[in-house]
């Protein structure tokens, strides 16, 4: 993304107004699921352009994703489980080009599942969110939990070597010993 939005700048900085390099600057922070700058991009390339197709088309796709996210967070937040493991597999459906949103998807819909009790599927979505951002940290940490508390104390034990890896805190040590102890125990 990062060479993307240098060659958006330079066209940028030539013509303000061009609205096909504002519709490729929205899509990068589109699908670096920085919503508002994608959404204020293509916004201008619609001022520039009322009928500029793909933007048209992006902030739509951008808008209806975002609402589903929010709504699946505020089902979430209710308690209504089922409702927001619901919601994030439909957002899921949106874009499927979409990693980084895709992954918090996967994410929050795993914790959605363990309150339900779906352990597997929670572990199973832990990994897709990995598979898309290999170095998701909350997905990891999450993923972590859940082989602990369903007593994959070995995979507990490699996850939180990974995070400890990522992260030399304290509490990621303890979370560490205590899984070590717990496969100990296991065997």
């Amino acid at each position: 993304f990062d060479e993307a939005q240098i060659l958006c700048n330079e066209l940028l900085m030539k013509d303000k107004n061009n609205a096909d390099a504002l519709y490729a600057r929205a899509m990068c922070f589109y699908y670096q699921d920085i919503p508002d700058r994608a959404s204020q991009f293509f916004a201008h390339a619609l001022r520039v352009d009322p009928d500029h197709k793909k933007s048209r088309q992006a902030i739509k796709k951008s808008k209806l994703l975002l609402a589903k996210k929010e709504e699946g967070n505020s089902e979430f937040g209710k308690g209504d489980y089922q409702a927001a493991y619901d919601t994030y597999t439909q957002a899921l459906q949106i874009d499927p080009l979409n990693i980084y949103t895709n992954s918090k998807l996967y994410c929050n819909r795993a914790l959605a599942g363990s309150k339900l009790g779906k352990v597997e599927e929670a572990i199973v979505d832990c990994s897709s969110a990995l598979e898309l951002d290999p170095g998701y940290l909350k997905a990891l940490q999450r993923r972590a939990k859940l082989y602990q508390d369903n007593g994959q104390h070995e995979e507990a034990v490699r996850d939180l070597e990974k995070i400890f890896r990522l992260e030399h805190t304290h509490e990621n040590r303890e979370k560490l010993s205590d899984a070590k102890h717990k496969l100990k125990l296991s065997k």
